[in-house]
């Protein structure tokens, strides 16, 4: 029998291949206010396959519509659902006097749900149960519905995908009698915009750009300033005249307006569309602009399929600049996007870059990190992880977000520099790089002089 090689030569190999999710920059989340399905977001490739659930009318289906209409087109987008949402908020004691064969009594949107009280009634445990039992009461009657107790905030909380109509909530005798009203109060309506994109996040986060389904000036600045806190951007647009009318140094009711006044630098505003708020230029620009790596490309100079252009007067072109707005004009026989402007005034591609460039630094590293046995905290451990960091520099210059004249320059510290303190709890410091965007050219000034 020959003897086998591996008795020679034991190779063993370890495969250090596992992926870190990566975070997408090309793909846009519409989130609107319906009832096609009652998952919290789906993902759609094409327009066709959009249609096998919406209806071809409608604002969801004409932003969605705009994005893949641009050519190229992105891969994928995403639609979220906003529900409808209703709160009943209760007091009253349900700890003591409490006897068995009590009751809560409840009748929502004409659906009726009795729970009686156990022996040993707990006030939290008797309202989950509550909660459980109507929650199943509803979607017996072919109700789509969530109901829970929220113990932290001491209410019942019911969603719904049709409008909540809570007429009932009562604590009763065992003969029916009423002991006591437990309802002080409800909210009743659409659940709120931030909610609703929390909830998609919980689901899927895997979205960068958001377009919602709303014109409604405390909408768009509560999303606005939620979207602020996290690593995305937002946009939205308004055909209404004050946004352009109205000189920026006395302007404090156009939304454009007060979106500059919180210096928002994930929030772009573009005027235009249709006051009914049909035609949804930001869906369009996102869909363009999504379709370069970030850093690529520009937001200005843009021609955006579907999208109707905008004639300004030139006051009413200074007021928009003014207050870091956008607009879609005409210049040099072509329709274009001017000028590429988040409403702090900072430009759209940086941003969308400097999330990039951070994004896959803390990827890269923690894939690191993650697949080795361990990194030394040694000169050569330290080396180990800057290169990582420098790869995704290389990167940047690569796909023309960084410049590619001016040498980046990268500290590196040894060893010896750290702290004792910083050892002894792992901590790395003191990686310090310099680079330099590589910017885009908007405007050209060329001097001419011409001698015979």
């Amino acid at each position: 029998m020959p003897i086998p090689l591996q008795d020679i030569v034991n190779v063993q190999i370890d495969l250090q291949t596992g992926a870190v999710a990566v975070a997408a920059f090309d793909t846009p989340l519409v989130l609107g206010l319906h009832a096609e399905w009652t998952d919290r977001v789906r993902i759609y490739s094409n327009l066709t396959g959009f249609l096998e659930d919406f209806p071809a009318s409608g604002d969801i289906y004409n932003a969605v519509r705009l994005i893949f209409s641009q050519s190229p087109s992105v891969s994928r987008v995403m639609v979220g659902r906003v529900t409808i949402d209703g709160r009943a908020t209760y007091t009253g004691d349900l700890v003591s006097p409490v006897v068995a064969g009590e009751k809560i009594f409840a009748t929502i949107n004409g659906v009726s749900f009795t729970y009686v009280f156990p022996a040993t009634p707990v006030k939290a445990a008797v309202l989950a149960a509550f909660a459980a039992g109507m929650q199943n009461a509803l979607v017996t009657a072919g109700i789509v519905a969530t109901v829970t107790y929220n113990v932290t905030a001491d209410v019942i909380e019911v969603e719904l995908n049709v409008a909540v109509s809570t007429t009932v909530l009562s604590w009763r005798a065992a003969n029916d009698s009423v002991i006591e009203n437990l309802l002080t109060g409800q909210q009743l309506g659409q659940e709120g915009w931030v909610s609703a994109i929390s909830r998609v996040q919980a689901v899927n986060n895997t979205w960068y750009g958001l377009v919602a389904i709303t014109k409604t000036k405390a909408d768009v600045l509560s999303i606005a300033q939620y979207i602020e806190t996290q690593s995305k951007v937002f946009g939205t647009s308004s055909a209404l005249a004050e946004n352009v009318n109205t000189p920026a140094v006395s302007d404090t009711v156009s939304i454009v307006a007060q979106l500059k006044a919180l210096a928002l630098i994930r929030t772009f505003f573009f005027y235009g569309g249709s006051v009914a708020g049909q035609e949804y230029m930001e869906a369009a620009f996102l869909g363009k602009l999504f379709t370069f790596d970030p850093g690529q490309a520009t937001g200005a100079y843009k021609t955006l399929a579907g999208v109707t252009t905008v004639t300004l007067t030139t006051t009413q072109t200074t007021n928009l600049i003014a207050k870091n707005g956008n607009y879609y004009g005409q210049a040099g026989g072509r329709n274009i996007t001017v000028d590429g402007r988040m409403v702090s005034g900072e430009w759209f591609d940086t941003i969308v870059f400097v999330d990039w460039l951070k994004t896959r630094t803390q990827e890269r590293t923690f894939r690191l990190l993650s697949l080795l046995p361990k990194v030394p905290f040694t000169n050569s451990g330290i080396t180990t992880i800057t290169g990582e960091v420098w790869a995704v520099l290389q990167e940047g210059v690569e796909i023309g977000g960084l410049a590619d004249d001016t040498p980046i320059e990268m500290t590196i510290p040894l060893v010896t520099a750290t702290t004792a303190n910083d050892r002894a709890n792992r901590i790395l410091r003191g990686i310090v790089v310099r680079a330099r965007l590589a910017g885009a050219v908007h405007l050209v000034f060329v001097e001419m002089t011409i001698t015979v």
